[in-house]
């Protein structure tokens, strides 16, 4: 497979901007910056499988979504995952406004977009994981020994921040 029939897929996955025409820098805050850096991560990780099924092989992901599991094999199973993906995130936010109704605020937004995102990107990880052992094999090359960054351990509960 050539990686021109990928294009259009890998297009749909980098052309959902968060709310692109508004300035950010007055309102910036932590789950904002989040919603920015996973949604970069979820972008990136559609590009490495688009990668992976353009080249030679046949690769495949298997990513669960809920009770749902795709076979992410071709270009069409990746559109339905990113389809999925957006969709999943769209639905967080609109339940926390309805939920939320007047006392609604565009900071409660971003945080149940970070969340619904790093779901996200954990899902895509655990899809992409077995195929990016594989490569290593494949090139006999040892799998890098995972280290945790300093402080990974710590709790990052809310009551533990200054």
């Amino acid at each position: 497979m050539a990686i021109d029939r990928y294009l259009d897929v890998m297009a749909l996955g980098l052309n959902d901007q968060q709310h692109g025409e508004t300035t950010k820098l007055s309102s910036a805050d932590v789950h904002m910056l989040a919603s920015y850096c996973f949604d970069l991560t979820r972008k990136q990780h559609y590009l490495y499988m688009a990668l992976r099924l353009s080249g030679s092989g046949e690769p495949h992901f298997e990513y669960v979504l809920g009770r749902e599991t795709i076979v992410i094999q071709d270009e069409a199973t990746l559109a339905q995952a990113i389809y999925k993906d957006t969709q999943f995130v769209e639905d967080a936010a609109e339940r926390l406004r309805q939920e939320m109704g007047t006392k609604w605020d565009s900071k409660s937004d971003w945080e149940v977009r970070a969340r619904a995102l790093q779901d996200v990107i954990i899902r895509q990880w655990r899809a992409i994981v077995g195929d990016h052992r594989g490569l290593f094999e494949t090139l006999g090359q040892p799998i890098p020994e995972y280290v945790p960054a300093p402080g990974a351990g710590e709790s990052r509960s809310p009551s533990s921040e200054s």
